[in-house]
């Protein structure tokens, strides 16, 4: 999940499994270690967000090759993420195997599956999933994840 200190790069095949990748490297020689272990999402109320980005916590800045400290404005490193605070996350434990991320108003399970599954098995595996007194499981979608 070494990918230039940010976000993540994939190629095919797209399984996220190390063995895809014997030595350890992804196309561009960087350190891939990708799991697709499928974790269910529903929403909670009716109302309709406009996908309100969570801050992600990060506070480590970097340059192509390490950490680094804070890059003052003007430096090609300047504007990362942790240079950021957003809407603060605010999650519920609901005592039933699920927790409610009050900030976005999903309802995610707790624990993944504990699989690593292809798209249909997961699409199958969370249409069938009944977790919290619930059975309106679905994936999330690339905004929501």
């Amino acid at each position: 999940m070494d990918v230039h200190g940010a976000g993540a790069q994939r190629s095919d095949p797209k399984s996220g499994n190390p063995d895809d990748y014997p030595q350890g490297h992804g196309p561009q020689g960087d350190v891939i270690r990708i799991y697709n272990y499928v974790r269910a999402v529903r929403s909670v109320s009716d109302t309709s967000y406009s996908y309100p980005v969570v801050d992600t916590w990060q506070t480590t800045y970097f340059n192509n090759y390490r950490s680094i400290s804070a890059p003052s404005e003007g430096n090609k490193f300047y504007g990362q993420d942790a240079a950021y605070s957003g809407l603060q996350p605010k999650y519920k434990d609901n005592g039933d195997g699920t927790i409610t991320d009050k900030a976005t108003g999903l309802m995610w399970l707790k624990n993944d599956s504990g699989r690593d599954m292809n798209w249909q098995d997961a699409l199958e595996w969370a249409e069938e999933l009944e977790a919290g007194d619930y059975y309106d499981w679905r994936l999330p979608d690339a905004k929501e994840i």
